[in-house]
């Protein structure tokens, strides 16, 4: 170990554009550089990327695969998303060869003969056959191997990756050299085998802060608070744009509904950034024309800068929560984990590990820029409620249980479908060679998981001024409520279709009255007519004495108005003249079933048409000459 941490030591020197002092061993295997003040990306540190190590950046955004694509070694990238493929690619279209399901072997192999780019960036899942090409060529131990974001081969390879995960570890052994970057920590005992045994660097940069990230416990109606939040940005643009990591593309289609309708916002104002796939495509174009998946930047123009289409509303799912490049200048970052919604379960595992990566997706004249992230919760993650050491029990404890369960299949005690289903369902259980076996990586993950809890949450300084607002862990995100939600206006909720409260509009219409506030009071009385009607016959402190309860204060006015017969059974007489909605009647037809209606209710009133308006919704018009009123509604 000590040779190879020596041949480490001596490869990371020759790289480095600071001083060797800033190199420092700091355990057997683990090793520091200190990127002096000044230093904003990984290019202001080294020449390349090391070969061979576990690299721990700790910032996001600083470059780490911008110094592997503009090196001169042969490299294959690795990353966990088509679309993290697609983002890097648009921006580096001349030096790089991508890889992904839209391309076969022999496209692959024709333009490596013929390209004479050295750099591949690929999936996860298509790295085994980029393996493969390069071994036909002769070539695969002349490239260096960097798997970036290497977190996800942790965390989903304990989850729905399974395979793919523990394929790709499987492939690493025959390039030149391989390395792990990221900047999401974890603990060298939570890394599979494969990954715990080489040496870990760690990047400490002097100019690192921590991120301030505001807390909203949401309680009541999510739709609802995200909606109030995007409409803030759209009604004064000043607040820049509004970025939503949520991961649930059927999720926020309600939010966008509820724009259209209340400010009229058009595809032109909202941004969606998803998977392109069948199945999104299709929610997508319920929301009418020009909605379909976007990506997050367009390539670069001739100066090779990146060609932006920012909207002023951008939606985010896990597609892009990691590795992806925003950029923005004036954006607020809203990370939304439901994980409330027991049916999305996914959604509160995934999001609330990824603040920090979520929090560096933006570039601008330094790395990090945005400080302004917001986290928007309804409910806290699970493991919030153990310690490590009963967290990592628990995790134990469900291992053995899983192995005595393929021990009873093995032993037919259980048949093959139960034993298939399990494993369909569970990160304990996976498929290697066609049969089901114990997940090695189900213990990294969910333990990595957990320990992302205890991280803080760091940017880089912008331009030498400090921002530094103390230290901040995932488990602290919930201790306290820092961001101001305003709620929607009871305009706002009515045109959306959400359910007035009597009570509540009561008690802003008193208020407003005292407070001699004109646009309040105009606005309750628009939304709900009866409340000048009790005020100009009971006065204002009714409501106060009642409660502001309708039925209280109802009864005072029928009892102070002395309400008849005729005004008090609408429903009655209504169901009595069984109109049709949508036919038309005579004012003859009309005035006679009302007055039958009268009768039969033993009320001592003369008929007239016009009382149709009192009690139907009707339009008054001519049919073929003569008049009468057509039902509208009932």
């Amino acid at each position: 170990m000590q040779e190879n941490i020596d041949n480490i030591i001596a490869q990371i020197k020759d790289l480095l554009l600071v001083d060797d002092s800033n190199l420092i061993q700091t355990g057997d295997n683990d090793l520091k550089i200190i990127a002096p003040s000044g230093c904003k990306y990984m290019t202001d540190i080294l020449k390349d990327l090391p070969k061979g190590v576990f690299i721990d950046k700790q910032i996001c955004a600083v470059g780490g695969t911008y110094l592997s694509i503009n090196s001169p070694s042969n490299y294959v990238i690795a990353v966990h998303r088509k679309a993290l493929v697609e983002n890097k690619f648009s921006q580096n279209e001349n030096i790089l060869i991508k890889v992904d399901g839209d391309v076969n072997n022999k496209i692959l192999l024709d333009e490596i003969k013929s390209s004479g780019k050295n750099k591949i960036i690929t999936t996860y899942d298509s790295l085994p056959r980029v393996a493969k090409v390069l071994s036909e060529l002769g070539i695969l131990s002349t490239y260096h191997l960097i798997v970036d974001e290497v977190q996800n081969v942790v965390r989903e390879g304990g989850d729905y990756r399974a395979e793919v995960c523990n394929a790709l570890l499987k492939n690493t052994c025959n390039f030149a050299s391989v390395s792990y970057l990221t900047a999401t920590t974890t603990k060298r005992k939570y890394l599979p085998p494969q990954i715990n045994d080489i040496p870990y660097l760690t990047i400490e940069w002097e100019d690192g802060v921590n991120i301030h990230v505001d807390k909203k416990h949401i309680t009541g109606d999510l739709t609802e608070a995200i909606t109030s939040i995007a409409l803030e940005h759209i009604d004064n643009q000043s607040k820049g744009e509004a970025y939503f990591f949520y991961n649930c593309v059927k999720g926020f289609i309600p939010v966008i509904k509820n724009l259209m309708k209340l400010r009229g916002i058009t595809s032109k104002d909202i941004k969606i950034i998803c998977a392109n796939t069948e199945e999104n495509v299709k929610t997508l174009k319920s929301l009418g024309k020009g909605f379909y998946p976007d990506v997050p930047v367009y390539g670069v123009d001739k100066n090779k800068l990146p060609i932006i289409k920012n909207k002023l509303i951008t939606f985010v799912t896990k597609t892009c929560f990691e590795g992806s490049d925003f950029y923005s200048d004036n954006q607020t970052s809203y990370i939304v984990s439901d994980a409330k919604n027991k049916a999305r379960y996914y959604v509160k595992t995934d999001i609330v590990v990824d603040i920090r990566q979520i929090a560096g997706r933006f570039r601008q004249e330094s790395p990090m820029h945005q400080q302004k992230v917001v986290l928007l919760w309804t409910a806290q993650y699970d493991g919030f409620n153990m310690t490590e050491e009963e967290y990592e029990a628990h995790i134990k404890d469900e291992i053995n249980k899983h192995k005595n369960l393929i021990q009873y299949h093995n032993e037919g005690t259980i048949p093959d479908d139960t034993l298939e289903l399990k494993a369909k369902v569970t990160k304990y259980l996976t498929k290697s060679d066609g049969e089901i076996v114990i997940n090695p990586l189900a213990y990294s993950s969910l333990m990595s998981e957990f320990d992302t809890q205890f991280q803080d949450f760091k940017t880089i300084v912008v331009n030498g001024k400090s921002i530094q607002v103390g230290e901040e862990k995932l488990k602290d995100l919930y201790d306290v409520d820092d961001f101001q939600l305003v709620p929607l206006n009871p305009s706002d909720k009515f045109k959306i279709g959400k359910k007035l409260n009597f009570k509540g509009m009561a008690k802003k219409y008193h208020d407003a009255i005292l407070d001699n506030n004109i646009i309040e009071i105009e606005l309750c009385e628009n939304l709900i007519p009866t409340l000048a009607e009790y005020k100009d016959e009971l006065g204002i402190e009714v409501f106060k004495s009642c409660s502001f309860q309708e039925s209280r204060i109802k009864e005072k006015f029928e009892a102070s108005v002395g309400v008849d017969k005729l005004t008090s059974s609408p429903n009655k007489i209504k169901k009595a003249m069984k109109l049709q909605v949508g036919d038309w009647y005579s004012l003859k037809d009309c005035k006679d079933k009302l007055q039958c209606a009268y009768d039969k209710l033993k009320i001592k009133e003369v008929a007239k048409a016009n009382h149709m308006e009192k009690f139907f919704s009707v339009k008054r018009c001519k049919v073929n000459g003569v008049v009468g009123y057509k039902v509208v509604e009932s």
